[in-house]
């Protein structure tokens, strides 16, 4: 592993075999969707394009998108690395600012007053139940995302938003 440095004291992290794709720009910080990533400008002069390290790295197609595993944008690590559709990154973003109940997948509804589990697939919502608290609707929303999310779930557990119940 090699550490690449940008700009604002930070650096990138990539593997050996990588360093001769990269080494020959010079790589800055980028901050985009709230996360920093390492970026270039390999332009000629007069053109404007604009590269991110994590899509070198990984050859992505246009219309694909690289999956940092860890969320750290910095860490382009092939490990770490994965091609995605825009909707399997999305299932792995980590709990919204906005969440009312403290929990990924989990709302409240008012008509039933209870805690409902729920995700969207394809625009499609799909609710796994209603339960008392938030907590079991959570435990809930961590079970079937791993069956319908796979390599891309992103469970409260994982998050550590709840302590799961050890087993005896």
């Amino acid at each position: 592993m090699k550490e690449i440095p940008l700009t604002k004291n930070q650096v990138a992290l990539v593997d050996d075999e990588d360093l001769p794709l990269i080494s020959e720009y010079k790589w800055h910080t980028h901050k985009s969707n709230g996360g920093l990533y390492a970026s270039t400008n390999p332009g000629r002069a007069g053109q404007r394009r604009f590269v991110l390290m994590h899509r070198l790295i990984m050859g992505a197609p246009k219309g694909l998108q690289v999956h940092h595993a860890d969320h750290n944008g910095l860490n382009n690590q092939k490990s770490n690395l994965s091609l995605a559709t825009n909707a399997e990154n999305v299932r792995h973003q980590k709990l919204s600012s906005k969440s009312t109940s403290g929990f990924k997948g989990v709302s409240w509804h008012k008509g039933m007053k209870k805690w409902r589990a729920r995700i969207h697939i394809s625009r499609q919502e799909i609710v796994f139940g209603y339960f008392d608290t938030a907590e079991e609707a959570a435990k809930r929303y961590d079970a079937e995302v791993v069956k319908h999310f796979g390599e891309f779930a992103l469970t409260n557990a994982s998050l550590c938003l709840y302590k799961p119940q050890q087993t005896p």
